[in-house]
């Protein structure tokens, strides 16, 4: 199990790298809404 999300995480990283970094500032900023919507339920 954690192999697998390690590695999903790593394709994502690597997406993200492709990315403009304008679109990696707003990646980030819906990783921040949807983490914090996690801890707040």
């Amino acid at each position: 199990m954690h192999e697998t999300s390690n590695s999903s995480t790593n394709i994502r990283n690597l997406e993200n790298c492709n990315l403009s970094d304008g679109k990696q500032k707003q990646v980030k900023i819906e990783r921040k809404k949807m983490k914090q919507a996690i801890t707040q339920e």
